[in-house]
């Protein structure tokens, strides 16, 4: 009982994150800056393709309750990137992150050069910088993490293959050893 309310609860999530992706497949950040633009819309299609690490390490990160990064996702609807550049900025300006998603949600149309200003970031200053720099560095993080996934469910999905393939020999043995004629629908 206790697994299968785990798999639901584990569903429903996955299935939130899922609706997620799929209201919002057309990111593009805006920030003023075109590199971190183009850093910021590959982090959010990248992050997309494995949601769950990708929270989970932000949390880990910039120590923040999962709760309080998937009410940025759910509730304030911010795209995944969105929610890096929320973490990394209230880190730089060192502002609480409800001051900085408060700011979000006041200015997203005017972009995250704007909002950033009014945390005390100003354009081509050393924060400024860093915010790029550690947007960039999450961009690969999240690449790895991407191929990591990929690689292990192409090794589970060859490992079950195998596994079926080998229990379809068993009983085909199992059958010709006691003469018995087994007939199988193959789909």
């Amino acid at each position: 009982m206790k697994k299968i309310l785990v798999v639901l609860l584990a569903a429903l999530f996955l299935f939130n994150l899922t609706a997620y992706a799929q209201l919002n497949p057309k990111y593009q950040a805006k920030s003023g800056d075109k590199k971190l633009d183009t850093t910021l819309t590959a982090l959010d299609q990248k992050a997309k393709a494995n949601p769950e690490k990708f929270l989970s390490d932000l949390s880990q990160s910039f120590n923040v309750a999962r709760t309080k990064i998937d009410e940025m996702v759910n509730k304030v609807k911010m795209p995944l990137a969105d929610v890096f550049i929320a973490l990394k900025t209230a880190d730089i300006a060192k502002k609480p992150v409800d001051t900085v998603v408060e700011e979000y949600q006041k200015n997203k149309g005017k972009g995250w050069g704007v909002i950033a200003k009014r945390m005390g970031i100003k354009p081509g200053s050393k924060e400024f910088h860093e915010l790029k720099n550690a947007a960039a560095a999450a961009l690969e993080k999240t690449k790895k993490d991407v191929e990591e996934k990929q690689k292990k469910e192409k090794e589970e999905k060859e490992k079950k293959l195998k596994q079926e393939k080998e229990k379809k020999e068993k009983e085909v043995k199992q059958d010709k050893g006691t003469g018995k004629a087994k007939v199988k629908l193959e789909e």
